[in-house]
């Protein structure tokens, strides 16, 4: 009777453990809620809640800030459009820079100057660790398709710091 039991028990403790590492295994095999809300922010384009008006041409180096000074004004003015729908998921002084330095307002301002329609079809996580996210979004533009990736890094508590386009 008492080796009936001790089966029963292991066989209890490895049904257990197989589920709650399904659970784990499941968990990681999906793109986050902060990235994916990032993602889908900004994918919805047109959006002139989330874009200012200024050119594309140029943005991310130093002779465009320059020449752009009063347009980057601009970016301030949006700045809490973007910290209501996303600011929750990053670091402190980050998601300003995931503005000014692309790629959070690249598909947005081509929608916005191209007058496109520009939509996400899906995600798909490629690589997930404690510090990093790799995400494939699968988007519309002007009703075509086409693949892109981003890396997301995070700091320990889990808040995204740096995004790039691979």
């Amino acid at each position: 009777m008492k080796k009936y039991i001790k089966l029963l028990i292991c066989i209890f403790s490895l049904l257990m453990a197989c589920i709650l590492g399904g659970c784990v295994s499941k968990n990681e095999d999906i793109v986050s809620k902060g990235v994916e809300t990032v993602i889908d922010t900004m994918f919805t384009c047109p959006n002139d809640e989330l874009c200012p008006s200024i050119s594309v041409i140029g943005m991310g180096t130093e002779e465009y800030y320059k020449e752009n000074q009063d347009d980057i004004v601009l970016v301030e003015d949006i700045l809490p459009n973007w910290e209501e729908k996303v600011g929750n998921y990053f670091a402190k002084d980050k998601l300003e820079a995931f503005l000014n330095n692309a790629p959070g307002l690249t598909y947005l301002l081509e929608a916005q100057k191209e007058n496109i329609q520009i939509k996400v079809i899906r995600k798909q996580l490629i690589e997930k660790t404690e510090t990093t996210e790799t995400v494939k979004v699968t988007v519309q533009k002007d009703g075509k398709e086409f693949e892109v990736s981003y890396d997301f890094a995070f700091d320990p508590d889990g808040l995204i710091t740096k995004v790039n386009e691979k």
